[in-house]
Formats: structure tokens, C-alpha cells, sequence
């Protein structure tokens, strides 16, 4: 949320393009945007996609709940350094449980 309680609502690849930027430029993280029918993508690494429709960013937090649904973090696109920071965070993760062979894997043949 922004000040007064009201949220920013702006176009889905204009958001993703902030959060790509801010994980660049404070955290030297690259990543890919691809946006199309009113949602974007911020493809950070493997196992891990921004998805943005403007109003919020989600990505998988990696676990999955006891209806065996995957769990989500959620966070504000009006706050976009929270987000590029709970995504570096996510990134750093997967960074040290991923060797090179299963990030390889992950890659569809």
C-alpha cells in the first residue's frame, strides 16, 4: 500500500521492469521480463519467477502447504525495493541448494 492507505496501480510490464531494474542495480542480480495480456514475468532463476499484474508481485516461496498447493509470497508493487529484496533473498537461497548439474536439469530438453 501506498500513503493514505490507497494502492498504486500501474501497467504489469512497467512494474516487472522496476523490480528488474532494482534487482540489478541494488542486489547485481540479472534476470529476463516477459509480459503479455495484462501480466509480466521477472524470470530470476531456476525455480523462481516474479509474476506481477501491476498491483502485486507473487513468486514461490518453495514449499508446498498440507493441501500439497504451492505456498506464495505476495508482496506490493507500490513497494518495489521490499520486493526486489524478498526476491534477492529467495535468489540466494536457491543459489546455495542448486548445484550447477540440477540448475541444468531444471532446463526442459
Amino acid at each position: 500500500m501506498s500513503g493514505g492507505g490507497r494502492e498504486l496501480i500501474v501497467d504489469a510490464r512497467y512494474a516487472a521492469g522496476l523490480l528488474r531494474a532494482e534487482l540489478y542495480v541494488r542486489h547485481r542480480i540479472e534476470a529476463d521480463l516477459n509480459a503479455g495480456q495484462g501480466m509480466a514475468v521477472v524470470s530470476v532463476w531456476a525455480g523462481l519467477v516474479v509474476w506481477s499484474n501491476g498491483r502485486w508481485f507473487w513468486w514461490s516461496v518453495g514449499r508446498i502447504s498440507s493441501r500439497r498447493r504451492l505456498l506464495y509470497t505476495i508482496c506490493p508493487a507500490s513497494d518495489v525495493p521490499t520486493a526486489a529484496r524478498w526476491v534477492a533473498r529467495r535468489y540466494a537461497v536457491l543459489r546455495r541448494e542448486q548445484t550447477r548439474a540440477q540448475y541444468v536439469q531444471a532446463w526442459p530438453q
